[in-house]
């Protein structure tokens, strides 16, 4: 872990350090001015107020307050700081950066890491949130869904608050799977301090802790919007369980929908429940599909194959090579457009499909040749009941291994 943070204490990560302080930069702004820039972070952190001028949205004023903020930044003191904490630093350049989260238009530059990120399983990840003050339905039923989706290969991803979000994280740890936290503060702040021990079973798990905000930063209200569109980004899709008709899980349900072209699904409640109102309106305005177990999750997600594909196949951002050359972009392509995946080597494509494939799937995918077969057929085969097999089918076809038609049966891409 040290090794990584070492490798990046140059120039590069220094500015990126600087500008994930400066007060008055966001996600958005930082793309404007690295724009601005041609691409050169280095130039980016160093601004000054009349280059930050140039920037829209900025303005004269602001410009002097970030340029302000610029100089005053120790990057230096955050990195020992992070380092201190056994905090990594993954840049929007590094192999381990999460390959979906690259994808949308506004992924961090910057992203402090506790724990390890496996890039290759991340392209298989699927969000659940929902209501902190939920039932002991809400609670059973996160649990049930983040058990099952993790049994099925996913990292169930959320953001580490009370009542579902906490629930979802303990079904998938549960399972024996991988979760992640996304947070809405800084690695120095356990928010809420009651989850301390369930977030170092996370990390002692195999998961990790993920937050774009520095190491100091408190929880505040204005943060978690930012925080939802990390747990959007880095999943195929979102589920929603309990959630009210004024929750803030909708505006991650939001973001996936509309932001980021992502599958959102929502798990009915009771028909008089107001913890669940929010899920009923988004099944009933039909910008959710109804769930009620993990399989129809899965059966959501056929046809989300050319995300992944996106991720492993478009990448616009390679890693440095280990003597420090910078990262270069393929086909000289600008560093945040919208197809590149963040990191992922075109020669790993092939063996990163079948990371994290269960027992199960490994059987069916032997069983499988170029020659198309009955579904029928290859459950005997494999000694499955059929829906068991659609079910993993589905996670075969979204990973690109298999293909499938009604009319010609399944066979092995």
């Amino acid at each position: 872990m040290g090794s990584q943070i070492e490798q990046g204490t140059g120039q590069r990560l220094r500015a990126l350090v600087r500008l994930s302080l400066a007060d008055g930069l966001g996600p958005v702004l930082i793309r404007r001015l690295l724009d601005e820039c041609g691409g050169d972070v280095e130039r980016a952190g160093m601004a000054d107020a009349g280059l930050l001028a140039q920037v829209r949205g900025i303005g004269s004023a602001g410009a002097r307050r970030i340029a302000d903020s610029l100089r005053r930044a120790d990057p230096d003191a955050e990195i020992e700081r992070a380092l201190g904490a056994g905090v990594q630093l993954i840049t929007r350049f590094d192999a381990s950066y999460p390959p979906l989260l690259a994808l949308i238009h506004d992924s961090p530059l910057l992203l402090y890491v506790r724990g390890e990120l496996d890039a290759a399983r991340l392209l298989h990840s699927m969000a659940i949130v929902g209501s902190r003050r939920c039932s002991t339905y809400g609670r059973q039923q996160a649990g049930r869904f983040a058990s099952g989706l993790a049994m099925s290969g996913f990292v169930v991803v959320s953001g580490g608050a009370r009542g579902i979000d906490t629930a979802a994280h303990q079904g998938a740890l549960t399972a024996g799977g991988l979760t992640v936290v996304v947070l809405g503060c800084g690695m120095e702040h356990v928010y809420p301090r009651e989850n301390k021990e369930l977030f170092d079973r996370i990390v002692d798990s195999g998961g990790a802790i993920v937050t774009e905000f520095p190491m100091t930063t408190a929880p505040a209200a204005e943060n978690f919007p930012r925080r939802n569109r990390i747990v959007s980004g880095m999943s195929l899709g979102t589920i929603v369980i309990e959630a009210s008709s004024r929750s803030g899980a909708l505006i991650t349900a939001r973001l996936a929908c509309e932001d980021h072209n992502r599958e959102v699904m929502a798990v009915p409640g009771r028909a008089d429940s107001t913890t669940s109102a929010g899920c009923h309106r988004m099944i009933r305005e039909g910008w959710a599909r109804l769930v009620t177990t993990p399989a129809e999750v899965l059966e959501s997600l056929d046809g989300t194959e050319h995300l992944v594909q996106a991720a492993i196949r478009d990448t616009g951002v390679r890693t440095g090579g280990g003597d420090g050359s910078p990262p270069t972009l393929s086909g000289g392509g600008p560093l945040f457009d919208s197809t590149a995946s963040g990191a992922l080597r075109d020669e790993a494509h092939d063996s990163m499909r079948e990371v994290g494939l269960t027992e199960t799937q490994r059987t069916i995918l032997s069983a499988l040749s170029s020659e198309p077969i009955d579904p029928d057929e290859l459950a005997h085969q494999c000694g499955l009941d059929v829906a068991t097999l659609q079910a993993d089918l589905t996670l075969l076809q979204i990973r690109g291994l298999v293909q499938r038609t009604p009319s010609a049966g399944v066979w092995k891409v």
